[in-house]
């Protein structure tokens, strides 16, 4: 993860101004927004996924590459932090299952294994 800073979008419309573009392709936007929301989005993965600093950076590290993908998808309907809440929730819970389902799955395999 690059290094986080004190860059805040402004709420009252310099946000929207830096979601169109990036819309539009503008990485150095999207960094602005990547800035002024990854503290608060680590906060929540880490949370999520039980206070590994690690997998925390690889969680917030997929939900702005799924932002970025699929930017064209946000309405604005809430704000950019909202959704991008929203999503990196989603990415941390998904990534949770599939931990579950493996871990379940080795647990059978190991059962199976010891009759």
């Amino acid at each position: 993860m690059t290094a986080r800073g004190p860059v805040q979008p402004d709420r009252n419309g310099d946000e929207s101004a830096l979601v169109e573009s990036a819309r539009a392709g503008d990485a150095t936007a999207f960094e602005a927004l990547y800035r002024g929301h990854c503290d608060r989005i680590y906060g929540l993965c880490w949370r999520l996924c039980g206070g590994d600093p690690a997998l925390a950076e690889d969680l917030v590290q997929e939900a702005f590459i799924r932002a970025w993908n699929k930017l064209h998808l946000f309405r604005g309907d809430s704000g950019f932090g909202t959704w991008m809440h929203r999503l990196a929730a989603n990415v941390a819970l998904s990534d949770r299952r599939i931990r579950l389902r493996r871990v379940m799955r080795e647990k059978a395999m190991d059962e199976t294994v010891e009759r």
